[in-house]
């Protein structure tokens, strides 16, 4: 997978993150990219107040910084000396730091390690997570803390509609079919294809129309027929991306799943085993069906691997610098 020139890797103090920094850093030497490694200090300047005399508050700073950018330092000296690390140490809020470094300094991938938001029900991805997952502007890796390389199984979940030509729904689905199978030849891995699909005004015909059984199962079967042969339309750009042996070599498993997305994916991700989800966050509004808002963030909640999130072409994050 070369495509990636500036990777910013983001820690927090005390993350046991070796795993997935020397990921990091296999992926930049591959790349032959500029690895950054940031820490985040979250609001280190609230230790200034009324308890405490601003030297001492600026002296504890001081040290807390000190002691983190030899912590990071340390785990810079681990990765392969071509890559051409660096380690910045940052004060402020996880989430609107790590977006204006990518604005700021051009970064083309983020890789993190997600913080498990604890409460009524576990989930892997906690506030920061879910605000990066939203807002960054560039791809974000996620890796589950724990996980070992290779990645066995690797889902690409896209969303295809037949008979409707939306250019930049169509973009997204290619960059998540060209990062997913680039991750299954460099891994190696299985290649599994996900769409989720539901037939157009099912309720309505279901509850309004005077249809027998028969005419009813003569729809729907027209129904999944349409979608199927959308998916295998898309499927032909396979080999022009990773060429035709590639496209051989991997063979993607192809899932095509009647239901809703927030139902269906988290529930083949969870049969089939799937290390790495590659897959659409955010899409500008108006868009029929896809990966936005509640939906995207419902998946996200119900799955327990690794994430590759992808933006649509054209995005804006709301954060500036």
């Amino acid at each position: 997978m070369k495509r990636f020139k500036n990777i910013l890797f983001v820690t927090s103090p005390k993350e046991n993150d070796e795993i997935s920094f020397q990921r990091a850093a296999n992926l930049a030497e591959h790349n032959q990219a500029r690895l950054t490694i940031m820490g985040v200090l979250e609001h280190t300047s609230a230790l200034v107040n009324s308890h405490s005399t601003r030297d001492s508050s600026a002296r504890i700073i001081t040290e807390a910084t000190r002691s983190y950018f030899t912590e990071l330092d340390q785990l810079a000296e681990t990765a392969v000396p071509q890559a051409g690390t660096t380690v910045k140490v940052v004060d402020g809020t996880p989430f609107h730091e790590i977006i204006r470094a990518v604005i700021r300094d051009g970064h083309d991938l983020v890789i993190t390690v997600p913080h498990p938001q604890h409460g009524l029900k576990e989930m892997l991805f906690g506030s920061t997570d879910m605000h990066l997952l939203r807002k960054c502007p560039c791809p974000i890796w996620m890796i589950k803390a724990g996980s070992l390389p290779p990645y066995r199984k690797i889902a690409a979940a896209v969303d295809l509609e037949p008979s409707d030509d939306d250019k930049q729904r169509d973009d997204l689905n290619l960059q998540i079919l060209e990062m997913a199978s680039s991750l299954a030849l460099s891994e190696p891995g299985e290649l599994h294809i996900i769409n989720a699909w539901q037939a157009s005004g099912e309720r309505l015909i279901q509850t309004h129309l005077d249809l027998d059984k028969n005419e009813l199962h003569t729809w729907m079967d027209d129904q999944k027929k349409a979608f199927q042969s959308e998916l295998d339309r898309f499927m032909e750009a396979l080999p022009k991306i990773i060429g035709k042996k590639g496209a051989e070599y991997i063979a993607p498993q192809l899932h095509l799943i009647q239901g809703s997305p927030e139902i269906a994916i988290p529930q083949t991700i969870k049969e089939q085993r799937v290390d790495l989800i590659v897959m659409g966050t955010v899409a500008r509004t108006g868009l029929s069906g896809f990966f936005m808002g509640n939906i995207a963030e419902s998946i996200l909640n119900q799955i327990n691997c690794s994430v590759l999130a992808l933006k649509p072409t054209g995005f804006r994050t709301p954060v500036t610098l």
